[in-house]
């Protein structure tokens, strides 16, 4: 394994895609489609296009499962963390009325630190998958595992 890997199970605890897991370790084209659908998240909404459509274009084919796989995770992720945003500002928004708008200065911060938090983690998807390496994200990521 070339350098740390970061992901939800922590350091060097996830290996890389090699005949053990996947067959062959995935092609540079491979690794640059896993990791765009990674750093997607950088385009809020709709960044989830990319991951959903290496995905759908991987997943039956057969010739690319770490594509496949890391498109997978990473559309997943990003529906969640759409989900979440909308739920907070429709719940902040009831909120910021309730206190005659003052609510929305404890909100906004919120909805900030969420997306602050998901391009953290999104880049550091990209960088891992870049290197060939699996990254599952925390929560959602063991229960998409391949």
């Amino acid at each position: 394994m070339n350098g740390p890997s970061f992901n939800a199970n922590g350091p060097n605890n996830s290996p890389d895609f090699g005949p053990h897991k996947f067959g062959p370790a995935p092609a540079q084209d491979e690794k640059l489609m896993a990791a765009a659908a990674h750093a997607s998240i950088l385009v809020p909404h709709a960044g989830l296009l990319v991951p959903l459509v290496l995905w759908l274009m991987h997943s039956n084919s057969g010739r690319a499962p770490f594509v496949a796989a890391q498109a997978r995770q990473a559309f997943f992720f990003q529906l969640s963390v759409v989900a979440l945003e909308w739920l907070v500002i429709i719940l902040g928004g009831a909120f910021g009325f309730l206190t005659f708008g003052l609510g929305w200065f404890l909100i906004a911060p919120l909805v900030g630190l969420g997306h602050l938090a998901a391009a953290i983690l999104g880049i550091i998807g990209a960088v891992d998958t870049f290197h060939g390496r699996d990254f599952r994200y925390p929560i959602i990521g063991s229960k998409l595992a391949p």
